[in-house]
């Protein structure tokens, strides 16, 4: 008895060192203010970006498995504020909130030229690694990834029932896949991601066709077209990368969506960057971007010009500057589509310009960021036919922000 006891000891604790040996950890803690235009009080940002999103603390936990043919990542994360409090109104109260970022579990077939993953997936394999950072091929579900030849990756991601109380109809899984491919080579790499879009989906609601879309129809049904969402509405992107040139990366983005009602609501956009790395701590770019609605009304209503510039100075101080300019049309409620009231098509131009500097610090695994941006923009109205003013806005946004990783 005591010899079986001794020898299932020595099995748990060498299975554990084994778990501990592929499990590893990692973190990260941010924190920071901002300023925003005449704003007197500073207001609590965790992020470095160039607005003033965010929340006062962010703090996320990574534990990875990874057993070589199956493994598992979840990674919590926990944001708070400081919001007033109801009892006292001259104080302030905690409001934190947890989320994850991610909870998956992974297996491999065929000496790994099949992989399975299912739970919440943030690791986008056929997603966009430009501006856009978009994907259809991550959130709630499975996805299936077949990989027959080095360089070829092509699959399908297969969302859960979205909680709604519906039956998960053939009509729904089929209709809410996304397909999705990426080929990469020595110098370029090819991507297209298709979401189809189901006329069942909790997102869906049916409207009067003969007024909102008089030629739409659903692909898979053929019935009346609905007024989907921005999420339940079939859209593709595609993505192209180019480094044969030394020193220099090309990557280009398109983002169709609003598919099934193309010429009501339809929009194409695509970005594409230039980045070229004149020595090792001197980098230039230049991004550009066109929006183009299927609405043969709207036409080209957003074009963007943004060149770049960062600098390493030191090993642990880098310089940036960002010049972003966009200009381009919409409707008076700032959306593309056709509007019912044909008044309203096109009534309004705007400009932005947004030029911003950042310096960032770095020591180790911790660094601070501060950041400065001038945010111009400006609305030009018809006044022909709203009567309304010209309209424009000059703000200033002070940002620093503190990070340690581990």
């Amino acid at each position: 008895m005591k010899k079986t006891l001794v020898l299932l000891l020595i099995l748990a604790v060498a299975g554990g060192l084994a778990f501990a040996q592929e499990l590893t950890w990692s973190g990260q803690l941010q924190t920071g203010i901002f300023f925003k235009g005449g704003d007197n009080v500073p207001q609590p940002s965790a992020t470095a970006d160039d607005d003033d999103s965010g929340h006062g603390v962010e703090a996320k936990v990574t534990a990875l498995y990874d057993a070589g043919d199956w493994g598992f990542k979840f990674t919590p994360r926990v944001v708070a504020d400081a919001v007033p409090n109801i009892d006292d109104p001259f104080s302030k109260a905690i409001d934190a909130n947890l989320f994850a970022d991610n909870a998956y579990g992974w297996i491999n077939f065929l000496d790994k030229m099949i992989n399975v993953k299912t739970g919440f997936i943030n690791d986008a394999v056929w997603g966009n690694a430009g501006q856009f950072g978009e994907n259809y091929d991550a959130g709630l579900g499975v996805r299936l990834e077949v990989m027959p030849i080095d360089g070829l990756n092509i699959g399908a991601f297969f969302n859960y029932p979205d909680g709604s109380g519906s039956a998960y109809k053939t009509v729904n899984f089929f209709g809410e896949t996304a397909f999705g491919f990426k080929y990469t080579a020595d110098v370029w790499n090819l991507s297209a991601t298709l979401k189809l879009y189901s006329p069942e989906s909790a997102y869906s609601t049916v409207v009067d066709t003969a007024d909102e879309f008089p030629n739409g129809v659903d692909l898979l049904t053929g019935d009346p077209a609905f007024k989907d969402s921005y999420e339940s509405d079939m859209k593709m992107l595609f993505g192209f990368g180019f480094t044969g040139v030394e020193n220099l990366t090309v990557i280009v983005d398109g983002h169709a969506f609003y598919m099934s009602h193309w010429s009501d609501i339809g929009v194409f956009e695509c970005w594409e960057e230039f980045a070229y790395q004149l020595s090792d701590p001197f980098t230039v770019g230049l991004n550009i971007y066109e929006g183009l609605s299927g609405n043969s009304d709207v036409g080209f209503y957003k074009l963007g010009v943004w060149p770049y510039a960062y600098y390493m100075v030191t090993d642990s101080i880098q310089v940036g500057l960002d010049l972003k300019f966009f200009l381009g049309k919409n409707n008076q409620d700032g959306t593309f589509a056709k509007a019912s009231d044909p008044t309203k098509v096109n009534d309004m131009g705007f400009n932005e310009f947004n030029p911003d500097i950042f310096v960032k610090y770095t020591v180790g695994n911790a660094f601070v960021q501060g950041t400065y941006v001038l945010d111009y923009w400006m609305k030009d109205y018809n006044a022909g036919t709203l009567g309304k003013a010209d309209d424009a806005a000059v703000n200033h946004l002070f940002k620093v922000v503190f990070g340690y990783s581990f």
